[in-house]
């Protein structure tokens, strides 16, 4: 898969599904989803023109009984996806924490996740007490003491990772928190009327927008193998790498038109 990230030129809008009237403000300051992703990848495609694209039909054997059945269908239907993921500037990237990792990091020794909740001499007990069905046997519990003051980071870099699924894995050293690298971003701004496209006298509306924080991007990783399509000037058949034929590109990502510089990296680059 193509590796790139994403360098926003201006604050990103990603709205949820609460309304944006009264005094409701419109929520788009949250980490985008992955479907985020995916809308702005086939929006390029469809900027950039390719020709010769394969078309995913409908039909029994993608065959359209129709008398557009050479302009219908879906293209780009072989984009596949991941992220997008916070990357700092020195090319760490940072994936969600686990659920399951409820070490306080407070503290240099702590028990790094959940465990199994028993001793190696409490195995056979542990089977005639415990109330899982079969064929469960250990219950999984934080086996530390409570307190008031635990901690659990949202976000985990790459070396912490691969600790973390380790057997006997090491405190996290490199974790952040959404404030770490983002900021939220509110303005006020005036309703438009659908129906004329003009401004609607007396109806405004506030609404919270994503801010990065300098040295901090969107990291992301793509592909899309086209059967029909062959680029002339890499001889490559995925869309993705066509994209980036000349380097950097541009493209809108989520609402309201915002802009992303995107360029490509080399997997020798990342952590």
């Amino acid at each position: 898969m193509t590796v790139f990230t994403l360098e926003p030129v201006d604050v990103l809008f990603f709205r949820d599904g609460r309304p944006m009237d009264a005094s409701l403000a419109g929520h788009g300051d949250a980490w985008p989803l992955p479907t985020v992703l995916s809308a702005a990848i086939h929006a390029a495609l469809h900027r950039a023109g390719f020709q010769s694209v394969h078309r995913h039909r409908l039909g029994r054997n993608g065959q359209i009984f129709s008398e557009n059945r050479e302009k219908e269908g879906r293209q780009f239907g072989s984009v596949r996806c991941a992220g997008p993921f916070p990357v700092r500037q020195d090319q760490t990237w940072f994936f969600p924490a686990p659920q399951d990792l409820l070490s306080s990091f407070r503290t240099p020794q702590n028990n790094f996740s959940l465990q199994p909740a028993f001793a190696p001499s409490r195995q056979t007990d542990w089977v005639q007490t415990s109330s899982l069905p079969s064929p469960l046997r250990f219950a999984i519990a934080n086996l530390r003491p409570p307190e008031k003051d635990a901690f659990r980071p949202q976000w985990l870099s790459q070396k912490d990772w691969e600790a973390y699924l380790q057997p006997t894995a090491s405190p996290a050293t490199d974790y952040l928190q959404d404030q770490d690298f983002m900021d939220t971003e509110a303005t006020v701004g005036i309703a438009i009327d659908p129906n004329t496209q003009t401004t609607e006298t007396g109806r405004f509306y506030s609404a919270y927008y994503l801010r990065l924080r300098p040295g901090w991007f969107l990291g992301a990783m793509a592909e899309a193998p086209d059967k029909e399509f062959q680029d002339p000037q890499t001889g490559t058949n995925d869309l993705i790498q066509a994209l980036f034929a000349h380097g950097e590109s541009e493209w809108i990502v989520g609402g309201q038109q915002r802009l992303c510089r995107v360029r490509p990296i080399s997997s020798s680059d990342t952590t």
